[in-house]
């Protein structure tokens, strides 16, 4: 994982890119005048995943685990 510089991205092997979702988010923010509707439902997205992890931390989950620690799904009646 790293933040969006260019200069930070790997080049000496295959990678799969993650860059960091707090300058990802702060990015979105910033386009919050010019379409406040599509910001709010990427920000209202990442906040499942910032209360996702949480959970997860709280638990003490092993990422690398098949563990699971997602919000509860809905019954079906």
């Amino acid at each position: 994982m790293c933040d969006g510089l260019s200069r930070n991205v790997p080049s000496e092997f295959d990678t799969i890119l993650s860059q960091c979702l707090a300058h990802a988010r702060r990015r979105y923010v910033e386009l919050t005048e010019t379409f406040p509707a599509e910001v709010r439902f990427v920000l209202e997205n990442l906040r499942e995943v910032y209360i996702i992890d949480a959970r997860a931390r709280e638990q003490h989950l092993d990422p690398g685990s098949d563990s699971r620690c997602t919000r509860p799904r809905a019954r079906r009646p």
